[in-house]
């Protein structure tokens, strides 16, 4: 299960971004990477099926100190799937364990071209945005760790790579975008899986809560296209040199504190009918009326993105985000998807 694989035949070096992938874990459910190190670094202990039972009790006593450190722990293993349950049985659940049926990850983070090859297991701890901090031979875990966190190229508050464009909408046009959703047929807002290749539309109250208004009259929307291309479109191609082909219908969406509107940290372009996204907008309708709601970017940050209202935030497709809970109010935006 190679999709979305940006693996090459190449040896990983420190401070390089770890490549995108996925692989079946252990229940043979596909796993990607960057949806599961959505702001939250990676521990990779790359390791044989014969080096699983001398390494277990170790990666098993570590693993909460793993977690107080913001990392995701994942084994790979140059195994196949119907090998591997019966070998990591005794391996912690919270080890994501990955088989890399046909070898590419291992060759790829270690350099070796056969599992026989590796001598001890290896491991690559990462950021939060995925860059190597540490990659080297897996020592005693525990000093491994300390290793971890090398003093960052970024500050403590390091800025997060986004647009963010004033005025997009004027306060007259974003009341009478909010008038229009409070008088109009929304629905629950759907989330993009994919299971056993199919893509399924489901509605994941512990993953996204949210009332959603499609913008299905042509007018409006034709209206809007206009103000957007004209507000929105000479900085995307100033900032990021990009003209967009095409945009996704709009739709004006809806954080209500009464059923504590929230979206979990996720990314929007990691199935395959949204894979051609490159930027996403959200335009904020209102501010002062609604606590919590926060736009968040937890690879490079903990702070929230302040948006004042009628700005427009630009950002690519592939950046994990978050809107944490509302928790007094409702919080309304206008957002859509550049390809």
């Amino acid at each position: 299960m190679n999709y979305f694989s940006t693996v090459t035949e190449k040896h990983l070096l420190d401070g390089e971004r770890l490549p995108n992938f996925v692989r079946l874990d252990r229940y043979g459910q596909g796993q990607m990477l960057y949806d599961i190190c959505c702001g939250e670094g990676a521990l990779l202990v790359i390791l044989t099926r014969d080096q699983v039972d001398t390494c277990a009790a170790a990666l098993n006593r570590l693993i909460f100190n793993i977690h107080q450190r913001r990392l995701k722990p994942i084994i790979i293993c140059p195994c196949p799937v119907d090998e591997l349950q019966d070998k990591v049985d005794f391996i912690k659940d919270e080890w994501i364990v990955l088989a890399d049926t046909d070898h590419a990850l291992f060759r790829h983070f270690t350099g070796h071209e056969k599992p026989e090859d590796l001598r001890s297991p290896r491991m690559i701890a990462t950021d939060t945005t995925l860059r190597i901090n540490y990659e080297g031979d897996m020592m005693p875990l525990d000093m491994a760790l300390e290793q971890t966190f090398k003093p960052s190229m970024f500050t403590n508050r390091p800025t997060v790579p986004v647009l963010v464009v004033p005025r997009a909408l004027t306060n007259q046009e974003c009341d009478s975008l909010i008038s229009g959703f409070a008088n109009a047929e929304t629905s629950n807002s759907v989330s993009h899986m994919e299971q056993d290749g199919e893509i399924q539309m489901q509605v994941r109250p512990e993953f996204k809560v949210r009332q959603d208004m499609h913008l299905d009259c042509p007018e409006t929307s034709m209206r809007l296209m206009a103000l957007i291309s004209r507000r929105v479109g000479p900085e995307l191609k100033q900032i990021y040199n990009f003209v967009p082909q095409t945009m996704e219908k709009m739709k004006v969406c809806c954080y209500d504190a009464k059923d504590g509107g929230h979206f979990a940290v996720h990314r929007d372009n990691t199935t395959p009918d949204a894979a051609q996204r490159k930027f996403a907008m959200t335009i904020n309708l209102n501010t002062g009326e609604y606590e919590g709601g926060h736009l968040i970017f937890p690879e490079y940050s903990t702070d929230p993105v302040y948006i004042p209202r009628g700005a427009a935030v630009i950002f690519s497709c592939a950046m994990a985000h978050q809107v944490t809970s509302v928790s007094r109010g409702q919080r309304y935006a206008l957002i859509s998807f550049f390809s």
